[in-house]
């Protein structure tokens, strides 16, 4: 495995118009520096692992009393979600719940405010089930 000791002690970097050697650990937060690195054999520290297939992923771990959800998606690109009956799904072996727009514990729902910065985001990042819109052929409309 490769460790953090095998990767080069210095980093150039080029903080705007001058080159300048930065020794290793040396944060390279500034706005204006950017690290040279393209182009070259850099060292992954989890490389070995994912190539010989014994790197462990999030979804290689289970624990104990884990659910899954899986999104029911909007088959129209416009339009309202009038009435949503999901009584043969919550009959279904292992389904614990179906929720969707009209379940009341989801509500209320954070929106940014002027004062927070970011009310003039510009974003089609929308909270799941803030409505009954279909804004988009796909959209989460429930999760079971």
């Amino acid at each position: 495995m490769v460790s953090r000791s095998s990767l080069p002690s210095v980093v150039w970097c080029m903080p705007s118009t001058r080159w300048r050697k930065l020794k290793k650990g040396f944060p390279m937060a500034a706005t204006d520096t950017i690290a040279v690195v393209t182009g070259k054999n850099v060292a992954r520290i989890d490389g070995p692992l994912k190539v010989l297939g014994r790197a462990q992923y999030t979804s290689d771990h289970n624990v104990e009393g884990m659910v899954f959800a899986v999104p029911v998606c909007a088959t129209i690109a416009k339009g309202r979600v009038k009435k949503i009956d999901s009584s043969a799904a919550e009959k279904l072996k292992g389904v614990l719940a179906v929720y969707s727009h009209s379940q009341n514990g989801l509500a209320p729902l954070y929106r940014p405010t002027e004062e927070e910065g970011f009310a003039f985001k510009i974003s089609e990042a929308r909270p799941a089930f803030e409505d009954d819109v279909i804004r988009y052929y796909g959209q989460y409309i429930a999760v079971v």
